[in-house]
Parts: C-alpha cells; sequence; structure tokens
C-alpha cells in the first residue's frame, strides 16, 4: 500500500514539474527525500525478519535445552526412587537377618548400610545438582541473547512506524504544497493574462531595478510622468534624469500572453507556435513605441526610448524565434533592455552624477582655498605687525634701562662708600636682545586673487 502512495505522489509531482517546469529542482528533492526513505524502511523490515528468524532458532534450542533437562531430572528422580526403595528393602531384609540369627551383629552392620546409603544419596544428589547448574548456565546466555534481541525487535519496530508515519506526513505536506503552488501559481497566471495586472507587474519590476542600480533614493527618475500631445495624452513609466540635463525614457512592455500559453503547451508543436506568437507580439511592441516618439517630447533627450522586458526569459524566448527584434528596435530608436541590461545602464548614470556631485565639490573646494589664502595673508600681515610692535617696545625698554643705569642707578650705587647702612644691593638691570622672528613673508607676498580658481561653466 506504501508503495503504491509513492508511486502515485512521485507520478503526481512529475506531472505537477511538467506544467510548472520552474518548481523542477524542488519536486525533484521531495521525490529524492522520498525514495531514500522508501529504502531505508525496506532496509528495517529486512533488519527485522533476520532478528525473528534468529529469535526463532534461539527458541527452538531453548525448547530442546529445557527438555533435555526435564529428562536429566526425570532419570534423577527415578534413580533416588530405585535408591531408596532398594534402601527400604536391604533394610527389611537386614532386620529379618538381625532378628533370626546374628542379633548382635545387625546394629552395626545396618549402620554400615544406613552410611554407604546415605553417602550414595548424597552423591545421587550432588550430580543432580550439578547436571541441573550446568543447564542453567547453558541457558541463562540463550535467555539473555533472547531477551536483547526481543529489546532489539520492538525497537525495529518502533523506527520502522516512525518513519512510515514520518513518511506519510511528508507525503501529506508535499501533496497540501502542490496544492497551494498550484493554487498560487493559477491566481499569478490569470493575474498576469489580465493586461491592467501585467502592466502593473511590470512597473513594480521596473522600479525594483532602479532600487538596485541605487537611482531611487537620488530622485533621477520620475514614473508614470503624463504627457499631453496633438495626438493625446503619453504615459511613460520612468523618466530617468541624466547629468547635464539631459533626459531618457523608460517604458515597461509585458507581452506575456502567448508566451504563458507557450509555458502550458502540451506538445512541441503548439509550443513553437505560441513563441512564434511571442516574438510577433515583442516587435508590435517596439513599432507602437518607437512611434510615440517621446523624445520629442522632452529637452534634451536622445532620439530613443527604452522598452522594459520585466524578465530575462522574456527577451530571450522571443530573440530566439525572431533574431532581428534589436535591428528592428534600432531601426525604430527603440533599445530592448531586460533587467540586467537596465541595471547597468541606470548604474552608469549613477556614476555619471557622481562625477558631477565630484566636480561641483572641486569647485567649492578651490572657492574655500582661494578664501583660506587670503585670511592667511591677512593673519600673517597681523603678526608682522604685531613682531614690529614687539621689537619697538623691546627697543624702548632698552633705552629705558640704559637712562636709568647711566643716570639714576649709578648714583644710587654710590650710597655705601658714604658709609650708609643699606639693606641690600641694587640689581644689574640687563637690557632685553631682541628676539622676535620674521615670517618668510616672500610666499606670501602675491595677492589671493592671482589664485587659479576653477571655472564652474567649464565643469
Amino acid at each position: 500500500m506504501g508503495s503504491l502512495i509513492f508511486a502515485a505522489s512521485v507520478s503526481a509531482v512529475v506531472a505537477f514539474a511538467i506544467t510548472y517546469f520552474a518548481l523542477r529542482s524542488q519536486s525533484a528533492a521531495a521525490v529524492a527525500r522520498l525514495s531514500v526513505a522508501e529504502r531505508e524502511l525496506v532496509t528495517a523490515r529486512m533488519e527485522a525478519a533476520n532478528k525473528s528468524s534468529q529469535a526463532s532458532q534461539l527458541d527452538r534450542e531453548l525448547a530442546g535445552l529445557r527438555a533435555t533437562l526435564d529428562a536429566e531430572k526425570k532419570a534423577a528422580d527415578e534413580k533416588l526412587a530405585a535408591v531408596l526403595q532398594a534402601r527400604d528393602d536391604m533394610k527389611a531384609q537386614f532386620e529379618a537377618l538381625a532378628a533370626s540369627t546374628l542379633q548382635a551383629n545387625s546394629r552395626s552392620f545396618l549402620d554400615l548400610a544406613q552410611t554407604k546409603l546415605t553417602d550414595f544419596q548424597n552423591q545421587a544428589k550432588g550430580d543432580l545438582n550439578e547436571r541441573q547448574q550446568a543447564i542453567e548456565n547453558l541457558v541463562k546466555p540463550i535467555h539473555e541473547s533472547l531477551t536483547k534481541f526481543d529489546g532489539q525487535i520492538q525497537q525495529i519496530e518502533k523506527s520502522r512506524n516512525e518513519a512510515y508515519g514520518s513518511l506519510l506526513n511528508q507525503l501529506q505536506t508535499l501533496t497540501q504544497s502542490n496544492d497551494q503552488l498550484r493554487v498560487q501559481t493559477g491566481a499569478l497566471v490569470t493575474a498576469l493574462r489580465a493586461p491592467q495586472g501585467r502592466g502593473r507587474w511590470g512597473e513594480i519590476q521596473l522600479r525594483r531595478v532602479a532600487e538596485m542600480a541605487g537611482m531611487i533614493n537620488r530622485c533621477d527618475f520620475l514614473e508614470q510622468e503624463h504627457l499631453s500631445t496633438e495626438d493625446g495624452g503619453l504615459r511613460p513609466d520612468m523618466v530617468v534624469k541624466l547629468p547635464g540635463g539631459k533626459t531618457v525614457v523608460v517604458d515597461a512592455k509585458t507581452p506575456l500572453a502567448a508566451y504563458l500559453s507557450a509555458l502550458e503547451a502540451t506538445s512541441d508543436t503548439e509550443r513553437a507556435e505560441f513563441l512564434r506568437q511571442h516574438a510577433a507580439q515583442v516587435r508590435v511592441h517596439i513599432k507602437k513605441l518607437g512611434a510615440k516618439s517621446y523624445w520629442e517630447q522632452f529637452e534634451n533627450a536622445p532620439e530613443m526610448v527604452v522598452m522594459f522586458l520585466p524578465n530575462e526569459a522574456f527577451f530571450s524566448a522571443a530573440l530566439a524565434e525572431d533574431p532581428t527584434l534589436i535591428e528592428a528596435g534600432v531601426a525604430d530608436k527603440v533599445i530592448i533592455a531586460s533587467p540586467t541590461t537596465l541595471i547597468a545602464l541606470l548604474r552608469a548614470v549613477h556614476y555619471g552624477w557622481q562625477q558631477q556631485e565630484i566636480a561641483r565639490n572641486a569647485v567649492e573646494v578651490s572657492q574655500l582655498g582661494k578664501d583660506l589664502y587670503e585670511r592667511l595673508c591677512t593673519m600673517v600681515g597681523y603678526f608682522e605687525d604685531v613682531g614690529g610692535k614687539l621689537d619697538g617696545a623691546v627697543k624702548a625698554y632698552n633705552k629705558a634701562v640704559s637712562s636709568l643705569e647711566s643716570r639714576v642707578l649709578s648714583k644710587a650705587r654710590k650710597f655705601p662708600d658714604l658709609a650708609i647702612q643699606i639693606k641690600e644691593e641694587i640689581p644689574q638691570i640687563e637690557q632685553i636682545e631682541p628676539t622676535t622672528k620674521k615670517l618668510q613673508a616672500g610666499d606670501w607676498t602675491q595677492e589671493a586673487e592671482q589664485l587659479p580658481l576653477v571655472d564652474k561653466a567649464g565643469v
């Protein structure tokens, strides 16, 4: 029964994988896991069968040993009964003989007979106990082995039940997942067959590409911009702003009707026909998009428009059926772009914006350098003025010291020579040597206006 369920599940998974080939790897992995679990279950069953066979063999050996033990016990009991009977007979005969003839020696003879009989009985009992112990020693390992095998068999049976239950749970989970996936895939296919749903999906993919290229946070593009022309309203999906005031128009197209039908086709002929229709639909989109002439509605826009196909498979399938689509697009001034090529284009635009920002920063750095140079020139002038003032102050100080020494202190120092009591002598006042250093003003003599400045218009 488990094999039938497994085969039915594998058939269902394979059929579903053919229909929804995008899930092929997941279904194959699930089938592989189910195959491994089935092989493990078969191996566990074979091991359980081997263990059961060994247990049956040991049971038969135990039954034979028990039968031998019972026979040995029965034989020993019969010997003991015969000995007891012989003792009773001998006792009766001895008593009769003693009563008639040798009553004096009967007691000693009976004692001797009793001793012999007791020895024989003890020997028989000892032999019986030894045999019983030997049989028990022989049976005990077998009993332990049987107990061990029984535990192993129970464990194997438990593991088998758990594995079988896990396998059933996995089958149920896989079935539920397949059902959910079938429902979700059907809903997605239904949504993508509707023109409005396809258009919205293409716009979402276009925004994701812009996010991956790093353009969305810089606000270098506008979505759903409406333009009014003589022929009516135009609505490009995205307008990319280029450095220098240039613009490039991007319009998302999702020709999915024939492509989805090709995926669901049951024969190669039908699939080839739907793929040819898909290539024709792409060519029609190229013609219509080129006829809109979006570049005429924007200033400084190159004479081209980018047609974005939101999936690499759409473009490759159409190109495989019609290799001239690229040339047709260039002739109609339409550049076909998949997510990969559009990301590369937007990254190049992003790099251009970065270079313009670097150039703008270079202008600001140049202006800041000029301002800093002018302020340094002013500061150097201040330092030179302060140095000159310090030199003047030192010269005035030295003149005052010289005058004080020559005209006042020289006279005052003669008081000790006139026997006038003084507490301490007037110290000598030294002149100060000028120590100010001159800046290398030769490097700062040029005017700040002579510095080169980056021309903003030349960026």
